[in-house]
């Protein structure tokens, strides 16, 4: 089968590319140059799962075509178990070395399990839900998902990150995330991935979005890159950059 990409899921994580450079952008203002928050509470809480949904769906979605690709048996596990091990601890390493970078390089801050991590373990598990019927993963993604904002909504999870943050790490987390509700949409992209890519074309030539798609399809550098980029940004624009208030 072609190994050539599907523009529209490059485009997909290039628009999470974008929400998560303008999100982090507003981020370093308010915290690290510490100007006058007009964002407010929901924009804080909703922005994230906005941006991981994208990034945890269409590597749900991914996920499934590379298993379709190279399924041989009629069995998806003996590959998605050797798919799920390459990548997904490939990028679960990066997110380790990004919470090694953070915890020694800063005095502040510290990526505990952030997006990375996240995506890895995600894909780490993969082998046990691709090939599963649709309606079994979509009900055990909105259990996840359900299950998850009930938790992140208790007391028990304030208590839970307080702990880590306060007690344990002495530093402000960033781009915390759970495996619960987070694996949910992971497991809605690997549901939704055949009737999706039936109507995926690969003909470039549509529609004039292959920047963005770059983007997408170098996502993981550009979240590598991004962050110092915009620092030195603010740096060059004489902004002083402080830690948290």
């Amino acid at each position: 089968m072609s190994n050539k990409r599907y523009w529209q899921l490059d485009l997909l994580k290039g628009v999470g590319v974008l929400l998560m450079i303008g999100w982090h952008f507003s981020f370093d203002l308010v915290n690290l140059v510490r100007t006058t928050d007009y964002f407010g509470y929901w924009y804080w809480r909703i922005g994230p799962e906005v941006i991981s949904g994208i990034f945890l769906f269409s590597s749900g979605i991914g996920t499934y075509l590379r298993s379709v690709r190279v399924k041989t048996n009629d069995s998806y596990f003996p590959v998605s178990f050797k798919f799920g091990w390459h990548v997904g601890a490939r990028i679960f390493f990066v997110g380790i070395l990004l919470s090694l970078i953070t915890r020694f390089g800063t005095q502040d801050y510290i990526i505990f399990f952030g997006i990375l991590h996240l995506i890895g373990f995600c894909i780490l598990v993969s082998p046990l839900f691709v090939g599963l019927p649709k309606k079994l993963l979509f009900s055990l993604a909105l259990i996840l998902l359900i299950g998850g904002y009930i938790f992140e909504s208790s007391v028990y999870y304030s208590e839970f990150k307080f702990w880590l943050q306060v007690i344990f790490f002495k530093r402000v987390m960033l781009d915390f995330y759970l495996p619960l509700p987070s694996l949910g949409y992971f497991l809605l992209g690997i549901a939704f991935a055949p009737d999706l890519l039936r109507y995926f074309s690969k003909d470039t030539k549509m529609i004039n979005v292959k920047w963005m798609s770059f983007l997408g399809k170098h996502s993981l550098i550009v979240y590598l890159v991004h962050q110092p980029l915009l620092i030195g940004i603010l740096y060059l624009f004489g902004f002083q950059i402080r830690g948290p208030g």
